[in-house]
């Protein structure tokens, strides 16, 4: 159609083929009904979906602004982020890379990344694999509810420590599967108490257990994988600060040593550079990781191209490790220096979890002790925390205390 422009001498009106902004705004009805006309409705699917319980772990330290000193679990310091390698990576990602941008990715994620990540887990925890065994994921939760979407049709019972990891649970909870808990002691998952069913699904921290720090032994790890193959169960090793190893070398990951396809490990970049990145992985079967990767298609269809890019050149470039290397030696002195303040002003303190990861178990007489004593910090702009905070499936009488 030719371009439009007339002009009307009565009425001055010209006509345009280009809508002005203001055009191109919704207008809302004349009418709505009021509040109390939809209360006599009642309530529709949406309200009820909004009412139902719906049990989270608390991410966020309300106290946090009121204190100059927080011990609050999970949490790293900002301050030894590589601000500057990042953002010189990021901008020739963005300079560079246009083309992707108009892009979908794979949903298994960026095969440079995954290639990236494969070859840090071989020397870093035992793990051969390649990128076709890798699936991207945000961050560690993210793994956990693509691993429980995928096994909702092969397991129906989800067996997890305790104490343990609120996050696991409540997830597994609220997607209909059977939660039953497994007893931890001094040497971690107590493998004789695992139920002899087959088809179980198991999540298990056994690098740093969370929350008490104990190392799962050697014994103990081929008991379990032994228990799986018997019974034909998944283990979910969740490895979320691994990378952490404070006195001595590192046991190899369940997922390193396991020989029959049964172990899926999660790990994240959470610890390690900065959760609000949303970076993590899972490492199985290549058939478990195309079957995950369909997942995420269905779902999220993967983190951001440009994310991924820049880690997965942090990585090759030997950054990575560098920075690894750097947030060692910060968080072991770290580590160090919390655990001789406690026994040099509470000599005889038992204190699970030296050995490694972001944060250390300490074993009080009592419970009502331990929150004395949480009050009293408190008071002085110091916040420490008992097990009892971090989920409902926690001891009582143990303060948790992180060390960056």
């Amino acid at each position: 159609m030719p371009r439009a422009s007339w002009w009307c001498a009565n009425l001055g009106t010209f006509v345009t083929d280009e809508l002005p902004d203001q055009a191109l705004n919704a207008s809302p009805p004349d009418a709505l009904p009021t509040a109390a006309e939809t209360s006599r409705r009642g309530p529709g699917m949406l309200d009820r979906i909004a009412g139902r319980a719906f049990p989270v772990q608390e991410l966020r330290n309300a106290a946090a602004g009121r204190l100059h000193t927080d011990f609050w679990l999970g949490r790293v310091d900002p301050e030894v982020f590589p601000v500057a390698e990042w953002r010189r990576i990021l901008d020739l990602k963005l300079r560079f890379g246009r083309t992707a941008l108009a892009e979908y990715g794979d949903p298994q994620g960026l095969v440079a990344l995954r290639r990236a990540i494969a070859g840090h887990l071989g020397p870093a925890r035992g793990i051969s694999c390649t990128a076709e065994e890798v699936v991207i994921t945000a961050g560690s939760q993210e793994a956990l509810m693509l691993i429980a979407r995928a096994a909702e049709g092969e397991a129906r019972v989800f067996l997890h420590e305790d104490p343990g990891y609120g996050g696991a649970i409540h997830l597994c909870a609220l997607c209909g599967f059977d939660c039953r808990p497994v007893p931890v002691d001094r040497d971690g998952l107590v493998v004789a108490a695992l139920p002899e069913e087959p088809g179980a699904m198991l999540y298990v921290t056994p690098s740093h257990q969370f929350p008490t720090g104990v190392t799962l032994s050697l014994a103990r790890r081929l008991e379990l994988l032994a228990w799986a193959e018997r019974t034909d169960s998944l283990i979910v090793e969740d490895d979320y600060d691994g990378d952490f190893r404070h006195d001595g070398s590192p046991l190899t990951a369940l997922r390193g040593i396991d020989t029959t396809g049964r172990v899926l490990y999660v790990g994240t970049f959470s610890k390690s550079l900065s959760p609000v990145l949303r970076m993590g992985y899972i490492v199985g079967t290549a058939a478990a990781a195309r079957t995950l990767g369909r997942w995420k298609q269905l779902l999220t269809n993967g983190p951001p191209w440009h994310m991924q890019a820049a880690l997965a050149d942090f990585m090759e470039s030997g950054a990575f490790a560098r920075h690894l290397r750097r947030i060692r030696r910060v968080y072991h002195n770290r580590h160090d220096a919390l655990i001789d303040a406690i026994e040099a002003h509470f000599p005889g303190s038992e204190i699970l979890g030296r050995r490694g990861g972001m944060h250390v178990a300490w074993h009080l007489p009592d419970h009502g002790f331990a929150r004395r004593l949480q009050k009293q910090a408190l008071t002085r702009g110091i916040g420490i925390y008992t097990a009892e905070d971090g989920g409902p499936a926690f001891r009582p009488a143990t303060i948790a205390t992180a060390t960056c």
